[in-house]
């Protein structure tokens, strides 16, 4: 249900592999509106996950768990904020990071919804969270990650 946003930040592996040649040019198309997006206004304003305890937490294997541990917390949560933010906190993330995934998990929730009902590993749906929610994460966190 509402941690469906997150679950299309771990597929959009999976729908690189099925798309196969496709591929690049879509990441290219889609990190093109990443960027265009950062650069009307989103910049990194927050960098709340830039801090050393969280870069700490990414290396040592944060970073391979990201995706699954948001899309538990996220769908355990039903994409509320409070709860996703304190079940990421339990990752080890600090209180400002974790507080940017909720966010990220309730873009999703919000703006994407219709898009990853059915299938949240749909192109669609992964091209919503991307668009819409990835730059959202990167101006609060200062890490762009989800959609990937």
């Amino acid at each position: 249900e509402c941690g469906l946003e997150l679950l299309q930040h771990r597929s959009e592996k999976e729908i690189s592999e099925h798309n196969g040649a496709n591929d690049a040019a879509n990441k290219d198309d889609v990190a093109a509106k990443v960027e265009a997006a950062m650069e009307e206004g989103s910049a990194v304003t927050g960098g709340a996950c830039l801090n050393a305890n969280d870069k700490k937490v990414w290396t040592s294997g944060g970073k391979e768990q990201y995706d699954a541990a948001l899309d538990h917390c996220g769908t355990s949560c039903a994409a509320g904020f409070p709860c996703t933010k304190s079940c990421m906190m339990k990752h080890g993330y600090s209180d400002g990071c974790a507080g940017c995934m909720a966010h990220a998990v309730e873009c999703g929730r919000d703006h994407c919804l219709s898009q990853c009902i059915s299938d949240h590993k749909s192109t669609g749906c992964l091209h919503c969270n991307l668009n819409k929610c990835r730059p959202v994460m990167r101006k609060c966190s200062g890490w762009a990650v989800g959609g990937h």
